[in-house]
């Protein structure tokens, strides 16, 4: 079997899912084109109709308005959303710093050991670093 042939069983498995509702269609249409089915084969798929683009032309100018939920500001130990980890991006500073790559860049960190069962990491501080609560 082929990439293509593999894909086709999936995305055709998946829309069985959602025609016995096993599956939302946001599911469905989100498993699918991961695989890399267009959205309009996917809407195929499952007999809808696909959806068209908006008539017109886009409106220049006026207010654009934005509905984003107000989160209280808590502990950053306790944070468990990433609007709140934005919000402390902004003021906090990070003891490294994840890199694409993989690697990481010390921050506040000036270096770092870990023992050889991983157990124990012993962290060393920047010079000047001062703690508050």
């Amino acid at each position: 079997m082929n990439d293509s042939e593999a894909i086709k069983m999936f995305a055709s498995a998946r829309a069985e899912e959602y025609k016995t509702k096993k599956i939302s269609r946001r599911e469905f249409l989100a498993q699918v084109t991961a695989m890399g089915v267009t959205a309009s084969a996917a809407y195929m798929l499952i007999g809808e109709p696909r959806p068209v683009l908006a008539a017109g032309h886009a409106k220049q100018g006026g207010t654009l308005r934005i509905a984003a939920p107000v989160r209280d500001i808590r502990e950053p130990r306790m944070m468990n959303s990433v609007e709140m980890g934005n919000i402390h991006r902004g003021f906090f500073e990070y003891l490294v710093e994840y890199q694409n790559d993989g690697s990481f860049v010390p921050m506040l960190l000036e270096s770092w050991a870990v023992n050889d069962d991983a157990s124990q990491y012993t962290l060393r501080i920047r010079p000047g670093i001062k703690w508050s609560n």
